[in-house]
């Protein structure tokens, strides 16, 4: 047999299954909420109001990073809700905003200069100086921009584990921290997240079997 077909045999057998989709593992982690103050106060501090909003929107939406890198300030100045379809499931959203959001928004807005309503968010100033061209950060670039900030606001999440994800997550263990971990938040989360189980959520923000015994551990009866 020669080389050529060894190699094919080999992918064959090493092929998944089809109609299997091997499953991407995500690397990220929720941040404490102590961790997620510290870092919007370092932003505020440094001025670096553009990043501050990112982490905002990123929370308060749960959307996907490549969802929030899409909105652009028409989409969320002086609304009460954002409407929106998630761009990898095409699900309908609806996000009501707080009067405390809309304030935060529109104080953001006003420290950035006021930009165009039409640009993104997160449009890449350099580039957009530079070329006029109105395009977002990429997420690979957030990435390295949230490790910069792990080191710098002493963060207690792992470096490698600080990702576009991380407040998704955090939403989620707010959410289900702020309802008194209860079953009700988990299914409230399963919903917002479009999981296929209750188990996805609770592995998703980062509800492992040790911290569920450790809850049951805390009841005094």
């Amino acid at each position: 047999m020669t080389y050529k077909l060894k190699h094919i045999e080999i992918m064959i057998k090493n092929k998944p299954e089809f109609g299997v989709k091997e499953k991407r593992e995500d690397p990220s982690s929720p941040l404490t909420i102590e961790d997620f103050n510290n870092l919007l106060n370092g932003l505020r501090e440094d001025k670096k109001y553009q990043w501050e909003l990112y982490a905002r929107i990123s929370f308060v939406t749960a959307l996907r990073s490549g969802d929030v890198l899409s909105l652009k300030w028409e989409d969320i100045l002086n609304k009460d809700k954002l409407v929106f379809v998630e761009r990898k499931r095409r699900k309908m959203r609806n996000i009501t905003f707080s009067k405390s959001v809309q304030e935060k928004i529109s104080e953001l807005y006003e420290l950035l200069g006021k930009p165009n309503k039409e640009l993104p968010i997160m449009t890449n100033n350099s580039t957009y100086k530079r070329t006029g061209k109105a395009i977002a950060y990429t997420q690979q670039y957030i990435n390295r921009k949230l490790k910069t900030f792990k080191l710098k606001y002493n963060l207690e999440i792992p470096i490698n584990k600080f990702q576009t994800h991380s407040f998704r997550k955090t939403f989620g263990k707010y959410v289900f921290e702020s309802k008194g971990k209860s079953y009700e938040a988990l299914a409230l989360l399963n919903v917002i997240y479009n999981h296929s189980s209750i188990q996805q959520t609770q592995t998703y923000i980062g509800l492992t079997d040790e911290k569920i015994q450790d809850i049951y551990g805390e009841i005094n009866f």
